[in-house]
Parts: structure tokens; C-alpha cells; sequence
């Protein structure tokens, strides 16, 4: 019998190295013009640039199948605290909104921990979004549009 999507649960972290090829298929479905070569010298060039590969992340359930991939940076605010800047999503879509949630508390964890304020995910205008990024999932949780993005406040550790 397949399990429930709202039955599994969900964790979030670090993409590790030898799991960029396990990741390929839900990429390939965000971005079917995209070739593995492509997105495996993305992930290294990530890598490069922030150091131990902790600015890709993975969402996977607790069976081990990947359900979402997302960068995160840590932007330095002028004024204020840093920035939560959440990129390059590729996420399944399943029933109901168990990814959906994780994945917006994977997010309030990372910026927590990360002494951030504020979470800001880029919107990629021409994939059109589907799964975590959909607009209706992300204004759901709070987060308010902007031309290029979506905005909101990160949320205190629940009780």
C-alpha cells in the first residue's frame, strides 16, 4: 500500500557530494533542458564558492527519497541582520502540503540558525512555478510577493 505523503516525515540537509547525480531526476523535471553535466558543475561550482557544500540542501523523507533541492546564501544586510536568500528550488509535488510545510520550516530552521531576520526566495521567472515555490503554497506561508521574489520574517522555533 503506498504511504501518504502527510504520513512521512520529512528532514532537511546538506546535499551531499556523491548524491548530486541521485538529485537529477527532480531537477530534470523543473528544468527539462537542463543536462546532468550542467547541474552536477553547478553543484561543484556551489560548492567552491561556499565551502563544504552546506548552500545546497535536501529535503528527504524517512525512506531516503529526495524531495526537494534547494541553494541558500546568507546575505549580509547593511542595516540590520543577514538575509536567508533561498534559490535554484526543485521540489516533487505530492497530495496535500507535507513537503510544503517542511520545507518552510527547513527555511525558518536555516535562518534561525544562521541569525537571520528575514527569508527571501528568488522567484526563476521562466520555469514557472510548481511544488514549494508555487505562489499559492508560498503566499500561504506567508510570504509576500515582490517583482522578483517572496518575502516574509523568519518565525521563532515552535514550542
Amino acid at each position: 500500500m503506498a504511504q501518504d505523503a502527510s504520513d512521512l516525515i520529512f528532514t532537511a540537509r546538506p546535499l551531499r557530494p556523491h548524491e548530486r547525480k541521485l538529485v537529477f531526476p527532480l531537477v530534470s523535471f523543473r528544468h527539462p533542458a537542463l543536462g546532468l553535466k550542467h547541474w552536477t558543475e553547478f553543484t561543484a561550482r556551489v560548492e567552491r564558492t561556499y565551502g563544504g557544500g552546506g548552500h545546497l540542501m535536501a529535503l528527504i523523507d524517512s525512506r531516503g527519497h529526495f524531495h526537494a533541492v534547494f541553494a541558500f546564501f546568507v546575505e549580509p544586510c547593511l542595516l540590520g541582520a543577514p538575509r536567508l536568500r533561498v534559490s535554484h528550488i526543485a521540489s516533487a509535488s505530492l497530495a496535500g502540503d507535507a513537503i510544503n510545510r517542511a520545507f518552510h520550516a527547513a527555511l525558518d530552521k536555516l535562518a534561525r540558525d544562521n541569525g537571520c531576520d528575514d527569508i527571501l526566495i528568488e522567484v526563476e521567472g521562466g520555469a514557472g512555478l510548481r511544488g514549494c515555490d508555487e505562489r499559492g503554497a508560498l503566499e500561504r506561508a506567508g510570504f509576500t510577493p515582490t517583482p522578483t521574489a517572496y518575502l516574509r520574517h523568519a518565525r521563532a522555533a515552535p514550542l
